[in-house]
């Protein structure tokens, strides 16, 4: 993978990342917000029900779950987004997006020390993967403008 197919495939993690992470984020704040001010009258409701602390449970857990069901899926769908984009080191599996400065520079994993980028003036070494993150990365480039 060339400097250039790098940094178009980082700049198309960030926008997936973004999508994929931040609208949720934001929908669970928005409940969370809606929901505390009826927080005491559900508390109230469920204690009728149900005594002692397992009400105050029951009362947070419509902001309580979804927050947590979105913290635990966040580790699978980072690394899903990295295999999906191509920026994962082919040798150690680590995710390259996070030193893009160090990648781009000496075009070598930060944590392996194997060579990830070729010089944009050498023949890169394609594989199927690499061909078809390139007709992906370019159609999407094509329909964004």
């Amino acid at each position: 993978m060339t400097r250039q197919d790098f940094i178009l495939r980082t700049d198309l993690k960030k926008r997936l990342e973004t999508r994929s992470f931040v609208v949720p984020l934001i929908l669970i704040v928005v409940l969370a917000l809606t929901y505390l001010p009826c927080l005491t009258a559900a508390q109230d409701l469920i204690a009728r029900r149900v005594s002692g602390t397992f009400a105050e449970v029951i009362a947070v857990l419509p902001v309580a779950g979804p927050l947590l069901g979105f913290l635990a899926l966040v580790v699978p769908m980072a690394r899903s987004i990295d295999r999906r984009c191509g920026v994962s080191c082919r040798h150690c599996g680590r995710s390259l997006d996070g030193p893009r400065g160090i990648v781009i520079a000496s075009g070598r994993c930060p944590r392996c020390g194997e060579r990830v980028l070729c010089d944009d003036d050498q023949r890169p070494h394609h594989t199927r993967n690499d061909s078809h993150h390139r007709r992906r990365l370019t159609s999407r480039a094509a329909v964004r403008g």
